[in-house]
């Protein structure tokens, strides 16, 4: 099973990440792969996901990220 996290800094939207945070990312994903924990680091196809989430021990998966436009025309109509 394959999972994506994402990361959410505190920064303005659009802020590149330090060299500090680029060396310390690196070093997190060698250590990780080394281990193998971590199998691959490439992205997410644009249409395809769910969003997991945990709410009071209980999980629960919505489709996801992003809710599709069809279902958005139907609800304006």
């Amino acid at each position: 099973m394959r999972f994506l996290c994402l990361y959410k800094p505190a920064k303005r939207e659009g802020t590149p990440p330090t060299q500090k945070e680029m060396a310390e990312m690196g070093k997190l994903i060698e250590e990780s792969m080394k281990s193998g924990k971590l199998l691959a680091t490439e992205g997410c196809l644009p249409s395809a996901g769910a969003r997991v989430r945990l709410s009071d021990g209980k999980f629960s998966v919505v489709d996801g990220p992003f809710t599709e436009a069809r279902k958005w025309l139907a609800a304006l109509l």
